[in-house]
């Protein structure tokens, strides 16, 4: 039976190849509706007050926000796979989900425990790159100080949820 579980394995790093691949799709995707938006807004500027034609959105994107979509299709990943999909994410690429994982903490702090998994990942992941590029250290701090807070929130509701736990067990005995 050696052999099935070698194709298991084999299928399992497709499916990790697919889903980094899926990863960097939605980053090109959302990277260069970003830069159309800038450009549009742009133009619009330029034009003094004449009218322009209204930004009309990539329907890749499913009618979502950039920022948004690229979330939507991490959060798609298995949970399992989710770290090894980071890991053959190249530093560029890696670089550009730590700047939106900014907004995710600002603008989903119910995801925040998944966006923390993503941030420390991809920070173990490319270490020595990080430590070497000026860039990115104004970034890692702005995360920290975004993170420690989810973190926190993250961590009184386990020790709610924990005390609860508790709670019912003890009154369960006394029955």
């Amino acid at each position: 039976d050696l052999e099935g579980s070698s194709s298991a394995a084999g299928t399992k790093n497709q499916q990790t190849v697919s889903a980094a691949d899926s990863a960097i799709d939605a980053l090109d995707m959302a990277n260069h509706e970003l830069e159309r938006l800038e450009e549009h807004q742009a133009q619009a500027k330029r034009s003094g007050g004449t009218a322009v034609a209204p930004f009309v959105p990539n329907p890749l994107l499913l009618g979502q926000d950039p920022k948004a979509f690229v979330f939507s299709t991490l959060k798609k990943i298995k949970s399992a796979d989710v770290e090894q999909a980071l890991i053959l994410l190249p530093f560029n690429d890696a670089v550009k989900v730590l700047s939106l994982c900014e907004g995710w903490l600002e603008s989903e702090p119910l995801e925040s425990e998944f966006t923390c998994k993503v941030v420390v990942t991809l920070v173990r992941i490319h270490l020595d790159q990080i430590q070497v590029t000026e860039g990115v250290k104004p970034l890692l701090t702005r995360l920290q100080a975004l993170m420690k807070p989810s973190l926190g929130r993250i961590k009184a509701m386990i020790g709610t949820n924990k005390a609860a736990v508790k709670f019912v067990h003890s009154a369960g005995k006394t029955v």
